[in-house]
């Protein structure tokens, strides 16, 4: 962490943490803990790690993934050992602790599957809304919710701008600030040719930016990865391969980092957005 953290600071760069809590990447031990010893490790944890950096980050990601409305949990949260151990109360323990580690970061909840305009998809911005409302009501610290936004070609269709739209400002209304913190397009459904997949991965990027840029709140804006030769959709997932065996494009830089189409459209977009 001191590494990358010395790095950003000498370049005059920002640096996001990601992430203090993840019910996909917890010890094994924390398995055998009771609840109060659950407790304590989580907020222990994000006590080393925020009061170590405090000062010199932008904003965490203090809890990622912890909704699915479809997981069979009548609070609509994720099936992990975090709930099970200690129950729906660890978002706010997570949040407290960060807040308490570091006043100055800004705290964001980060999660993906929002932007279709598909039944699962309204309900998981609907247990989203609900959370951010909880969080109020209790007097949970959080600054921003962040939404990944891996796109995909394929799905694209079921993108509808108003619907998105919407929703930001629903978001907005909470009183939080929006990133968009994954910004990728998982490129399966283009053609194989470059020239053509790499403009429609740009004019991907170029449609849902537009949604995104336009409401003000969304202040924040992270590709997930530098170049194609770093990205996670080739090896990370088998839904996200393309059938001919090409290697994804999903990127602003190709695999030797030579800016692509869809670095001019992205810096046109951004050039072109409302003044924040």
């Amino acid at each position: 962490m001191d590494t990358f953290v010395a790095w950003a600071r000498a370049h005059e760069l920002k640096l996001r943490g990601h992430t203090m809590i993840w019910g996909e990447a917890l010890p094994t031990w924390f398995g055998g803990l009771d609840r109060a010893a659950a407790v304590r490790a989580v907020e222990n944890h994000i006590a080393d790690i925020g009061r170590h950096l405090a000062g010199r980050i932008h904003s965490w990601d203090v809890v990622n993934e912890a909704i699915k409305p479809n997981d069979g949990r009548p609070d609509r949260l994720r099936r992990t050992e975090l709930v099970e151990k200690i129950g729906p109360e660890f978002l706010d323990i997570a949040f407290r602790a960060a807040r308490a580690a570091d006043p100055k970061a800004k705290l964001v909840y980060n999660d993906f599957d929002f932007e279709l305009d598909v039944p699962e998809q309204r309900d998981k911005r609907r247990t989203l809304l609900d959370l951010l409302d909880g969080f109020r009501k209790r007097g949970t610290p959080i600054d921003a919710v962040g939404l990944q936004s891996h796109l995909s070609l394929e799905d694209m269709p079921r993108f509808n701008e108003k619907a998105y739209g919407d929703f930001l400002r629903e978001v907005a209304a909470r009183g939080v600030e929006i990133m968009i913190t994954e910004l990728d397009v998982i490129d399966r459904a283009a053609p194989g040719g470059i020239a053509k997949r790499d403009a429609a991965v740009a004019a991907t990027y170029k449609r849902f930016l537009d949604v995104a840029l336009a409401e003000k709140p969304v202040k924040t804006v992270v590709v997930w990865g530098l170049c194609d030769r770093n990205s996670w959709i080739d090896w990370m997932n088998p839904r996200t391969k393309r059938a001919d065996g090409l290697h994804p494009r999903p990127l602003l830089f190709d695999e030797e980092y030579r800016p692509k189409p869809v670095y001019t459209t992205v810096a046109e977009v951004l050039a072109g957005a409302p003044r924040r």
